[in-house]
């Protein structure tokens, strides 16, 4: 009875639990799922580490997903600590890094607005100063060719050795006829106008309107080189419209123009056996011009010059 009573009670234990089999079935399979998760996991974990970092902040998430499953959760602490690490990467920099970038980019403007500056005005003196050299030359240029051809004549060959052939005189000619010889080199007393003669027109002699000038004139305050144009003898104060401008009153100041022929001298070249001697006169005229410009007084240049006159006087 008692056997038959342990029977039943088994039976119906049994009876009352079906899922038993079920679970001793079913435990393989957990066991299998539970290692392909694993598998699934470190490989996705070995795809998270070879993967390039995520610049949108949110490669901490990630690499927990993949190595957690994504099944797993992400406690309120973490999301709170990533996203203070996600925060740190995107912010900006700070209203004192901002001040101090732009005091920085202030000076180095300033500097090169300063250098920039200095360069300009250091082009532009040597423009203006380029400017002043070219007029003051080219004026000394045109008074050296005019003043070197002083006392030319035609004529020229009958005066060797010829006492007579003075400046200012006439000379007879030995075939007959007769010249004017030119006059001499004159430098008024300011010394800053030079007046002289030559044969222009190579005819032999020298009539009243082939004379040639320069003076300095003020006008306006302003200094100006000025050439005789005229056809009678020049008057060295006179305001005469035939003096025309050398220089551009509106370029250039012309300070000082001053002349003179101390350099100038009569040299003994021959005497002979009555003690009648042969001179030659040599005529040096030395020119300096000082001038400045017009909008800027500092830029002034001062040029001299020599000019040996080419006709010398066999006396």
């Amino acid at each position: 009875m008692d056997f038959k009573s342990n029977s039943k009670d088994a039976n119906a234990r049994k009876a009352s639990s079906p899922s038993s089999a079920t679970d001793n079935q079913d435990l393989p399979d957990l066991l299998g799922l539970i290692l392909t998760s694993s598998a699934d996991r470190k490989a996705d974990a070995t795809a998270a580490t070879d993967s390039p970092i995520d610049t949108s902040g949110n490669f901490l998430t990630r690499s927990l997903d993949s190595w957690f499953g994504n099944s797993r959760p992400v406690k309120k602490a973490e999301r709170r600590v990533l996203s203070r690490v996600s925060a740190n990467r995107q912010r900006g920099s700070s209203l004192m890094e901002v001040m101090i970038s732009m005091g920085l980019s202030v000076v180095v403007s300033m500097s090169a607005v300063q250098l920039l500056g200095n360069t300009m005005g250091h082009s532009s003196k040597v423009i203006q100063s380029t400017q002043l050299s070219h007029a003051l030359r080219a004026s000394m240029h045109v008074i050296t060719r005019d003043v070197r051809r002083a006392g030319y004549t035609a004529n020229a060959m009958w005066c060797m050795a010829n006492t007579v052939c003075v400046p200012d005189l006439t000379v007879d000619l030995p075939l007959g006829g007769s010249f004017d010889m030119p006059g001499a080199i004159v430098i008024d007393d300011n010394d800053d106008c030079i007046i002289f003669q030559l044969d222009r027109n190579h005819d032999g002699t020298v009539s009243a309107d082939e004379y040639g000038a320069y003076r300095r004139s003020v006008s306006g305050n302003v200094g100006i080189l000025e050439t005789w144009t005229g056809d009678s003898a020049p008057d060295c104060d006179a305001g005469h419209a035939s003096w025309t401008p050398v220089t551009e009153r509106e370029l250039v100041d012309i300070v000082a123009f001053s002349l003179d022929t101390n350099d100038s001298f009569d040299e003994v070249v021959a005497t002979d056996l009555l003690g009648n001697s042969t001179t030659q006169r040599v005529r040096r005229v030395h020119v300096s011009i000082t001038g400045e410009l017009i909008n800027d007084d500092a830029v002034r240049l001062h040029i001299e010059d020599t000019i040996d006159v080419r006709n010398d006087i066999v006396l």
